[in-house]
């Protein structure tokens, strides 16, 4: 039997002529990184009839003003993480000023953050490897736990459990990155399109993996 998860509700028709390359929600707020580097702040307003409407809040412009390619929120530390430029910046969550770069992580193409206990770890691709940090002291320092080194094409990267799903072209494949030694195996192919898809869906504790039907 098929069964309805999710239902799809057009939060906002026309929005600021912007090109949106990332986005993110945190509660009743929604943040779309632009192709000027700038991040746009939304208000969730739910309304009558399970139908809700938006109330734009503010624009914060990083100083780069390059395409903002990720946003993600990291409520536990009060922190909203832009990577941009090939770099992991924090800004504040409830008013997204910016706080500092990350540092330690440089040429970033991607990353993916969990919450373990009362640990902050972040999984980043640079280049052709996967790099572990915890999130120690500040929310700017980054202490690498592990690094592992994979083929090229990586496109999506996930937490699952103590494990990482990785999306190529082709497969998705299954990281334990409890171990130093640990290799990649081999899950399933990705759709027709070879386009991986691969989010969590917090506080639900699933993951979503796009397949074909």
């Amino acid at each position: 039997a098929m069964y309805d998860v999710f239902q799809s509700i057009m939060l906002k028709d026309k929005m600021a002529h912007h090109k949106f390359e990332s986005c993110a929600a945190c509660g009743d707020r929604m943040f779309i990184g632009t192709g000027e580097g700038a991040v746009m702040v939304y208000q969730i307003i739910p309304k009558n009839n399970d139908s809700y409407d938006t109330k734009g809040l503010q624009i914060e412009r990083t100083k780069n003003k390059l395409p903002i390619t990720q946003l993600i929120p990291v409520p536990a530390l009060n922190i909203l993480l832009l990577v941009t430029g090939g770099m992991l910046i924090a800004h504040k969550l409830d008013d997204c000023t910016e706080l500092a770069v990350c540092k330690g992580l440089r040429e970033v193409i991607m990353v993916d953050v969990k919450k373990d206990k009362d640990r902050i770890y972040v999984a980043s691709v640079i280049r052709k490897k996967v790099f572990i940090h915890e999130v120690r002291d500040t929310p700017e320092r980054f202490h690498k736990l592990r690094e592992y080194s994979l083929p090229e094409g990586i496109k999506t990267i996930t937490w699952s459990g103590k494990n990482i799903l990785l999306g190529f072209k082709k497969e998705y494949v299954l990281l334990d990155a409890s171990k130093q030694d640990s290799t990649p195996e081999s899950l399933y192919p990705t759709s027709k399109q070879q386009q991986p898809i691969s989010c969590n869906t917090v506080p639900m504790r699933e993951l979503l993996v796009g397949e074909d039907a």
